[in-house]
């Protein structure tokens, strides 16, 4: 057993909040590997000197981060790996507490589209065909839709390139084994999408950073950064980057795809939030379409309950890609795939997509004013906002202040591919909440508190 001894005056805050801070620190640095076992909380607690139910709670928060996890009748152990923000908790409103750490699209009638929807594939017989075992990668007439979805992003799309996946997250799964593959490297932002760190440690590869400034990744640092370690694929998220927010202006776009061309590297484009926008960027498939697989779902503009999303690939790797989603999968769950197929050709995903974009529009204008003077970098159909704060000291005061009033936020942290040089800020989720109201109280009481002057630091009881 590890018995590992933090120094709590490094950490502000309550002292619960402190050695929750101290645990995040030394898992991110290193110093508590993952699958090392922590102390039990009564050890902890003599040994810095603390109330058993101090520890406990320092626990309790960061096991709600998914940094460690507890085995009945073993103790608590380190986290396997990079972990995904813990799934917004549907009883939380009713408790008084406001989760807003997972992007999803807010309450617009999605339910009763959803009822008539499953109900006219039942009705029209297409839940007989749901009782074989369907093709990997959807049905013809499933991926027609699906390429009728890509048009406004990527026009001219041919069915025959495109395969059918259980969201995005699938998604980018398959495109990591396809392009990459175990034990190789690929480069992405300093902080990205938190499922993609997950699906790196898990799949063996390994993730580097590349310095991004306000247009997204820098050119002269990417060729830098294929020059020293030979990456297979970059992963780029170029429209409402997730957490950043920032959106690649075109002409980066194509200074970055320069560098890719130059340096033989393949392209892994989440586009999934470049489908808020009735006229979106170019997407990076549209300049070099052999060299970029692209992603994108219905879970972020439509509803989060479909999980259904779409991987556009070139044509010399869709046997591949298809192969892999097979022994991974063997066929996703067919009735999703039937039902987004319904919704996208009956027009009624794209009268969805467009409520969703009013109201997080109307979301956005409520945070803007909420802020005040607060800097953040967002826009009107931006489902998340990202508010940059001074570095990691400030941004764990913050978000543990927030938490003590209820509102749980994502954090630069938990999107972080390494603890070097990584950006500090929080993130909003504009959907998260049932009520408009929440966010502007939110906003609010995060400006309250970066306002605020910062306490003298004060010794641990």
């Amino acid at each position: 057993m590890t018995m590992w001894k933090p120094d709590l005056t490094k950490f502000g805050g309550h002292p619960a909040e402190a050695l929750a801070e101290a645990i995040a620190d030394a898992i991110a640095s290193g110093a508590l590997p993952p699958g090392t076992r922590m102390p039990t909380h009564r050890e902890l607690a003599y040994e810095l000197g603390l109330a058993v139910a101090t520890v406990s709670k320092a626990y309790s928060i960061v096991a709600r981060r998914n940094l460690v996890s507890g085995e009945v009748g073993r103790g608590t152990f380190v986290a396997s790996g990079p972990r995904m923000p813990a799934l917004a908790d549907p009883e939380a409103e009713a408790s008084n507490t406001i989760d807003l750490r997972i992007c999803m699209p807010p309450a617009v009638g999605q339910d009763v589209v959803l009822a008539a929807a499953i109900e006219d594939v039942v009705r029209a017989g297409g839940a007989r065909a749901m009782l074989r075992y369907p093709l990997p990668g959807g049905s013809p007439q499933q991926r027609g839709a699906a390429v009728s979805w890509l048009e406004r992003l990527f026009p001219h799309t041919n069915a025959s390139e495109v395969l059918l996946t259980s969201g995005a997250h699938q998604a980018i799964a398959v495109a990591i084994a396809t392009v990459v593959g175990t034990g190789n490297t690929m480069l992405c932002d300093p902080l990205t999408y938190a499922g993609t760190a997950q699906l790196a440690n898990v799949m063996g590869i390994i993730l580097r950073a590349v310095p991004v400034d306000e247009h997204g990744m820098i050119p002269a640092a990417l060729d830098e950064a294929i020059a020293r370690h030979s990456p297979k694929a970059i992963f780029i998220v170029p429209t409402f980057q997730n957490p950043m927010a920032f959106t690649i202006p075109q002409q980066r776009r194509e200074e970055i795809m320069a560098v890719a061309q130059k340096r033989d590297v393949m392209v892994i484009e989440d586009s999934i939030y470049a489908d808020m926008l009735d006229d979106p960027p170019k997407p990076f498939a549209s300049l070099d379409p052999d060299r970029t697989v692209l992603i994108t779902s219905l879970s972020k503009s439509v509803c989060v309950a479909l999980r259904v999303g779409m991987i556009r690939l070139p044509r010399h790797l869709v046997a591949q890609a298809e192969n892999i989603l097979q022994s991974l999968v063997l066929a996703n769950p067919p009735l999703m795939a039937e039902v987004a197929a319904n919704l996208i050709t009956t027009g009624r995903a794209d009268d969805l997509r467009h409520k969703v974009m009013v109201e997080i529009e109307a979301r956005y204008r409520i945070a803007r004013t909420a802020l005040g003077n607060i800097p953040f970098v967002g826009a009107p159909q931006c489902p998340h906002l990202w508010v940059p704060l001074a570095d990691q000291n400030q941004m764990s005061e913050v978000s543990q202040a927030l938490a003590r009033q209820g509102y749980w936020v994502a954090i630069g942290r938990d999107f972080a591919v390494s603890r070097e040089h990584a950006p500090a800020g929080v993130r909003i989720a504009l959907g998260a909440t049932a009520h408009r109201h929440k966010i502007a109280e939110l906003c609010q009481a995060l400006r309250q508190h970066i306002s605020a002057p910062v306490p003298a630091m004060s010794g641990v009881v």
